[in-house]
């Protein structure tokens, strides 16, 4: 027996000054297979030494079962973290503002599978196959099939753009959603969430998740101070932050929209006198929960919103904006009636 290389595939090999090189992707193999001559060997040694260059991208043509004809193209791939795609996802990951332009990172099957519900366009997938479980898999061909550009990353690349501890295999950008508030839709039975100014991205997340469990209809993120699609509030809400209708503005224009619609505006507030027990929520209504360290903005007070308190017994004042949110939110379902 001879100790051979076996051809595997047509690599189209990305070096840093962006020329492609075609190159052989080969790997040892014992059988009977000829020995590879001249100008294939060459290839072998050319594609040996471009493997070894910082930041190559490969683009790779996989052949047919038995030969190169009819080869197609498949995933390019990244091996180095100093890849200048890395580096731009790298920055977006730590950014900390309150948007980031018009690309979102999603991380986690079941917060892409949402993104995916909701008809969000999505943009790449950069996945890892050592790390891919068998719900990141289905995850990536749902991406692939609506159109996301698939690349392979190694798994230290993977770890520099994924959400904190995550090991996923799978990372995902895509499109940021925009919607307008003009095209909010209210009825007779609307209820509707107003967040104004949180600036906890966890806390925007659990409150998304409460909305959603007690079927609100909408939320008006009024005055963002935090990015509404960060990975964190995709994280904390699980993604329910594509599946219900998010909209943000300007608190001014809340207002007018909803009282121009009829809608009864119930802010929750520690100095409240009424219990939100006793507000009547069968209306029409909007919740508005302030900010965590500044409460409601003087604009809702001077306009005579009314306020409702959550009793509280001990010497804290107040719960958690989140948990305040969710107390609302469920008095509301109770008074409408549970549904299945």
């Amino acid at each position: 027996m001879l100790h051979t290389v076996r051809f595997l595939a047509w690599a189209e090999v990305y070096v840093p000054n962006g020329t492609p090189v075609k190159a052989l992707r080969l790997k040892p193999q014992t059988d009977s297979t000829p020995l590879l001559l001249g100008e294939e060997r060459d290839a072998i040694i050319h594609a040996q030494a471009v493997r070894m260059t910082s930041g190559a991208t490969q683009k790779v043509v996989r052949p047919g079962p038995h030969s190169c004809a009819g080869a197609m193209e498949s995933d390019a791939i990244i091996t180095s973290a100093a890849n200048p795609r890395i580096k731009d996802l790298a920055r977006l990951r730590a950014h900390r503002g309150k948007t980031a332009g018009d690309l979102i990172l999603v991380d986690g099957p079941r917060e892409i599978d949402r993104a995916v519900g909701a008809g969000v366009q999505l943009v790449e997938a950069f996945y890892c196959p050592a790390a891919l479980k068998p719900e990141t898999k289905a995850a990536l061909e749902r991406c692939r099939g609506r159109g996301a550009k698939c690349i392979e990353v190694a798994a230290h690349v993977l770890e520099k753009i994924s959400y904190g501890d995550r090991r996923d295999g799978l990372v995902v950008t895509a499109a940021r959603p925009r919607r307008r508030l003009a095209d909010l839709r209210i009825t007779p039975t609307s209820l509707i969430a107003v967040i104004e100014a949180v600036e906890k991205p966890g806390n925007l997340g659990a409150i998304l998740r409460s909305a959603d469990g007690a079927g609100v209809d909408a939320i008006i993120v009024a005055d963002a101070a935090t990015d509404v699609f960060s990975p964190n509030v995709i994280r904390a809400s699980t993604g329910i932050v594509f599946s219900l209708p998010v909209f943000e503005a300007a608190v001014a224009d809340v207002h007018n929209l909803l009282q121009s619609n009829g809608v009864q505006l119930v802010a929750a507030a520690p100095d409240a006198k009424t219990h939100y027990t006793d507000i009547d929520f069968r209306k029409p209504s909007a919740v508005i929960l302030g900010s965590e360290a500044k409460g409601l903005s003087a604009i809702w007070r001077d306009l005579g919103v009314m306020t409702a308190k959550i009793p509280m017994m001990g010497r804290a004042d107040s719960l958690n904006v989140g948990t305040t949110a969710a107390l609302f939110f469920y008095e509301a379902r109770r008074q409408r009636g549970a549904v299945s």
